[in-house]
């Protein structure tokens, strides 16, 4: 997923390296030093969008299919490409899923979102609050770990879980942390780092840990609120955090050579990275982000600002120009065989939506994220010269 590709106790060199880029690139979307839109409008744009996307998938390897929405108010197009040796192909893959990591967490928060704006959870309330055991320590400096912190990454948790080691599950990292383990972590050693809602530090754990306490208030399972509070909800009827759901429509995961990949088991760390989804119903989703919707309006509001990130319940904000408002939302994505990017405007009601079956091992796999940007630039130069 974004930043934390593996669970593991300690991070490769390379993992390292896409924590930094991660958190370099939330710095300059938050104080407004990209400069996607700062450049003097033109009447034509400078690149096309296919030259575009055929300059940043260039690193990638025969087999890498993306799948892209662009949308602009009601009006959404879909466009899809599959490289043939060195050849980008169309295709038409609208329909087709794909992993999307920690596009995930979204979900997740919406979730969080849907229960506090109807009355059953507040966002400050102390997580240790509705669990039937006593968690090993909850708060730091006399300030708890509360829903909002989990779901900010601001609640001292670690990125992924202490207590199993990922490598007796060799490409599948999450396969063995179970709900057992989970329950283990919040018993035994859950201790937070530093006090909660100051610092920012990513993690997969925090959410595991909010899905699961989701499950807990409201007697029902993860998948099953998904659905029923989501997915039904914005009409995105193919997307389940169950593949066996959707099997026969997955786009095939990729290493970063090219080699076939089996999808990843999520197991407990489903709420941080679990939910297989397509362009349409995602496409769907940000549209839900531009209308009057209570729920989806609440979890966009701010909950924490530093130098280096803004975020909301989430979404991560971007701002360009260095305007005093956030622009929009993102969120990244990715797995051993998967990356992907969601960019919502809801001033503008502009989208952007990049699934592809790039690993997001690949040195490049970032270049997901730049072309989603650079796509959105060119949705808003084309929204102006019209």
């Amino acid at each position: 997923m974004l930043g934390a590709f593996a669970s593991r106790l300690s991070l490769s060199k390379h993992e390292i390296s896409m924590m930094k880029k991660h958190l370099i690139l939330t710095f300059l979307l938050t104080i407004g030093w990209i400069t996607l839109f700062s450049q003097e409008n033109t009447n034509e744009l400078t690149v096309s969008n296919f030259k575009l996307i055929k300059l940043l998938t260039h690193p990638y390897p025969a087999g890498t299919q993306l799948s892209i929405a662009l949308v602009s108010g009601d009006d959404v197009s879909y466009v899809g490409y599959k490289k043939e040796k060195d050849t980008l192909m169309f295709c038409n893959n609208q329909d087709a899923v794909f992993e999307i990591g920690s596009i995930t967490k979204l979900f997740t928060s919406a979730l969080l979102s849907d229960l506090v704006c109807n009355g059953a959870l507040n966002l400050d309330d102390s997580i240790g609050s509705i669990l039937p055991f006593k968690l090993k320590q909850s708060s730091k400096n006399e300030k708890p770990i509360t829903y909002k912190t989990l779901s900010n990454h601001t609640a001292g948790i670690p990125r992924d879980p202490i207590n199993y080691i990922s490598d007796s599950y060799p490409g599948n990292p999450y396969a063995g942390f179970d709900n057992v383990l989970l329950v283990d972590y919040l018993k035994n050693l859950i201790k937070p780092a530093y006090t909660p809602g100051e610092t920012y530090e990513y993690s997969n754990l925090g959410y595991a840990i909010l899905g699961y306490l989701l499950e807990v208030k409201t007697k029902k399972p993860y998948e099953a609120l998904l659905q029923e509070k989501i997915f039904k909800k914005y009409n995105m009827h193919s997307t389940s955090s169950v593949r066996e759901k959707i099997t026969n429509h997955i786009v095939k995961g990729q290493d970063s050579i090219g080699k076939v990949l089996s999808n990843w088991d999520f197991n407990a760390i489903g709420p941080a990275g679990g939910v297989l989804s397509n362009v349409a119903d995602l496409s769907a989703f940000a549209k839900a982000n531009f209308s009057n919707d209570s729920i989806l309006s609440f979890q966009r509001q701010q909950t924490y600002q530093s130098n280096y990130a803004a975020l909301a319940l989430g979404w991560n904000l971007f701002r360009f120009g260095g305007t005093g408002k956030p622009s929009g939302y993102f969120h990244a994505g990715g797995t051993g065989g998967y990356s992907s990017t969601l960019i919502v405007d809801t001033i503008d009601k502009l989208a952007i939506v990049v699934l592809s079956n790039v690993s997001c091992f690949h040195p490049k796999s970032s270049n997901i994220s730049t072309l989603g940007f650079e796509l959105l630039r060119n949705l808003y130069r084309s929204a102006i010269t019209k």
